[in-house]
């Protein structure tokens, strides 16, 4: 099923959607750090919401950016902005580099290429059912104030955050071994 990708997309298309994806993603890396929310004046940041795992600790953050309201209304921007381009922007990056190399190479490599593939879907897809939970908390941050939001959402959306953050590192570990072995096997062939 997965060897279709071996031609399709063209290599063409792989190439130029990959160059768009990877700008996209580095413009909203740079706007994410040049317009960061305002939690820059807290101790709790969008890391510590991410993986707070317990109504409890998201007692704690909620209450600490109450002090200043307009940063969840920042958070909830952040977390669309991340909805409709930093997901696809890092998920097409990444597939595209695994893809473009997997085609360089034959075999099992080849093979273990193509099923690497599924791993920054996998990261895209925990993303956004993260990206649900963080709304929802978002939404119902006067109960997790006050001590009554449902801890579950908390425990889940940090629980898929763990897991994309893992696949993430696994995704980006084969796409630089990928880079890596073809840049050693191009010498190797040359002298």
């Amino acid at each position: 099923m997965l060897k279709i990708f071996l031609k399709r997309p063209s290599d063409k298309l792989l190439k130029w959607a990959t160059i768009v994806a990877f700008i996209v993603f580095i413009i909203m890396t740079v706007v994410f750090q040049i317009f960061p929310v305002n939690t820059n004046s807290t101790p709790y940041g969008i890391l510590n919401f991410e993986l707070a795992f317990s109504s409890q600790t998201i007692k704690e953050i909620f209450t600490v950016w109450n002090t200043n309201p307009i940063i969840f209304q920042e958070q909830t921007i952040g977390v669309y902005l991340d909805y409709f381009s930093y997901i696809p922007a890092y998920f097409l990056t990444l597939d595209g580099i695994i893809l473009f190399f997997t085609r360089k190479f034959s075999g099992k490599f080849q093979k273990i290429g193509l099923i690497m593939l599924i791993i920054p879907f996998i990261a895209a897809i925990c993303d956004i059912f993260e990206n649900v939970g963080l709304l929802y908390m978002l939404g119902d941050r006067i109960a997790y104030i006050a001590g009554t939001g449902m801890n579950l959402v908390p425990l889940i959306t940090s629980s898929f955050s763990v897991i994309k953050f893992l696949f993430l590192l696994i995704g980006i570990i084969f796409g630089l071994f990928e880079i890596l072995y073809w840049v050693v096997k191009n010498k190797v062939k040359k002298t």
